[in-house]
């Protein structure tokens, strides 16, 4: 098992939730840059269109799986439904290519 630590990791991808990411659209907006800084390099051009299919992504608070869609740097198909989380709250994102999926964590609570 391969463990990140999503705080200090140098290509973690950290953001705080807007109001869009917790509404009721239920996607999540990943800034391009930092996208395209930490996740893509890591591929070539098969792998890169390979990530943007349907992809796990696995949380380390709840130590389950989701499977969500990554489109135009957007993660879909059930966001708010499986992760429940609130404007406000930092999350953490780090491709983890053992797994070729996300792994996610809440860095910090709403009111923390």
């Amino acid at each position: 098992m391969v463990v990140f630590d999503l705080n200090s990791h140098p290509s973690a991808i950290r953001k705080q939730l807007t109001k869009s990411d917790t509404n009721s659209s239920s996607r999540l907006l990943l800034p391009t840059k930092l996208v395209e800084d930490h996740v893509l390099p890591m591929f070539d051009p098969l792998g890169i269109a390979e990530i943007k299919s349907n992809r796990v992504v696995w949380d380390m608070n709840t130590n389950s799986e989701h499977q969500l869609t990554f489109k135009s740097y957007v993660l879909i198909n059930n966001w708010k439904q499986e992760f429940v989380l609130r404007q406000g709250e930092e999350i953490g994102l780090l491709w983890n290519p053992v797994k070729s999926g996300f792994c996610f964590c809440v860095r910090a609570r709403r009111g923390n």
